[in-house]
């Protein structure tokens, strides 16, 4: 039998695997938009070339907001600070990434592509606020409660029992 201990330090050892895996997957995904050759394309090919971002960068920050809950818990950084340094961390690799193919002699860089990386870092830490169960308040007025039945569409907010609005769609009446 295990405590709550172990259970805890077996969570983080999946945690840190998973972090690993997806940062080492992260790592070749950037190198292999990194390095594809881009002369001319047609249009279309490169639309999908830099739609590729948003995605990727978005793997990016949830992965980012992984590793910093699991440094940042221990030290008591805010939950705000965690989405922070996750969002700060996405905007930099894509900075760098940008950067370095300034140096190339077969990319060019688009720093138009650095907005399209912010898009996927803060839609993808906005789906994932959504359904964090650590945040409470008006962040996560989405999300219903755990006894909600289908056909009532009842729901407590996590923002506080104030009058909800929107057909019963979670919104709350600030």
């Amino acid at each position: 039998m295990t405590d709550q201990t172990g259970q805890k330090s077996n969570q983080r050892s999946m945690g840190s695997r998973f972090v690993v895996t997806g940062l080492a997957l992260t790592l070749v995904g950037c190198i292999a938009l990194l390095w594809i050759p881009a002369p001319s394309h047609p249009i279309l090919l490169k639309a999908f070339y830099d739609f590729c971002h948003v995605p990727l960068f978005g793997g990016v920050a949830i992965i980012l907001l992984s590793l910093a809950r699991q440094l940042g818990e221990p030290r008591g950084w805010s939950v705000g600070s965690q989405y922070g340094m996750a969002f700060m961390g996405v905007l930099v690799l894509g900075a760098l990434t940008e950067g370095v193919q300034s140096f190339s002699s077969t990319r060019f860089a688009e720093w138009s592509n650095l907005l399209l990386d912010i898009l996927g870092a803060v839609g993808a830490l906005g789906l994932y606020m959504t359904y964090d169960s650590i945040l409470t308040g008006r962040a996560a007025i989405w999300r219903l409660s755990p006894g909600e039945t289908t056909g009532s569409r009842r729901c407590r907010v996590a923002c506080g029992d104030r009058p909800q609005s929107g057909a019963g769609l979670g919104l709350c009446v600030l």
